[in-house]
């Protein structure tokens, strides 16, 4: 066999070798020979790099999430994120980072690491540690998202709630009005036309809430004025006698929405608005 020809069974040639200086350097601690490439010294495990590895994942997960205060390009070390955080407000910031994102992500891994980390790929400590953050940052992204939806869902229906609670205290304090038409009603078998017919002072009854006795439909008009949300809106309660000849009340009518009454006085084919 001739020195040109060489053996299937031979090691290949590498251009990095204990034979050949091309692709070597020397570390920058123990100033032994290591590859160019290496983060890491793999005699003394002192770091190579000018600056953190930069991993391309963890960048787009933070452009993705935190973008528009450009967290991902203070991670990558350009001073220039503070213009995302400066006009994060305008929401810009928030559709090039998304855009962002997705580039990084996409991106090839050697020219990421070309351009953001001295042509060095990442080790494996350092792979280990991208990965962590970006679950940490996916799992802060998520919980904020379901934060955010039970948000939406829980204080609306609190609110309602104690919208609900409010008017059915406010139907509560009527019982005696319409307790009182009741009883008139029994002993004269006539509706009343006035408060005074009843024994009720009708000067007193204009405390925050208003009731009032209609001359026609004998209505009593209670004005739920202490919420917002339902001020100066009415629940409508109608007397009217059964097929009995017995007094009973009708309470579906006045303004008040439908999701904020009491079953009994909701307006069962009509809107919950």
């Amino acid at each position: 066999m001739t020195t040109s020809e060489q053996s299937p069974y031979a090691a290949p040639n590498s251009p990095i070798g204990s034979n050949s200086t091309q692709g070597m350097t020397k570390c920058i601690a123990c100033s032994k020979e290591i590859p160019k490439i290496a983060g890491v010294c793999m005699s003394c495990g002192v770091s190579q790099r000018a600056r953190p590895y930069r991993n391309k994942n963890v960048a787009g997960a933070l452009a993705m999430v935190f973008g528009a205060f450009g967290v991902h390009r203070f991670y990558m070390g350009q001073w220039w994120g503070v213009l995302y955080l400066l006009t994060f407000w305008t929401m810009i910031p928030s559709i090039v980072s998304f855009i962002e994102a997705i580039v990084f992500w996409c991106a090839d891994l050697k020219k990421w690491d070309d351009k953001y980390n001295e042509s060095k790929p990442a080790g494996v400590t350092e792979k280990s540690s991208g990965a962590l953050v970006v679950l940490i940052v996916l799992m802060v992204f998520g919980g904020v998202v379901v934060l955010g939806i039970l948000a939406a869902i829980a204080v609306p229906a609190y609110h309602d709630y104690k919208v609900r609670a409010h008017v059915s205290q406010s139907i509560f304090e009527t019982r005696e009005h319409q307790t009182a038409i009741d009883d008139y009603y029994n002993r004269n078998e006539q509706l009343p036309g006035s408060w005074s017919e009843v024994g009720i002072d009708g000067d007193k009854l204009a405390s925050g809430n208003l009731v009032e006795l209609s001359d026609s439909g004998y209505v009593i008009n209670y004005v739920t004025s202490e919420m917002a949300m339902v001020q100066s809106k009415t629940i409508e309660f109608q007397a009217y006698l059964d097929d009995n000849e017995q007094i009973a009340w009708d309470c579906t009518g006045g303004s008040l929405q439908n999701r904020h009454r009491p079953s009994m006085c909701r307006e069962q084919s009509g809107s919950d608005y």
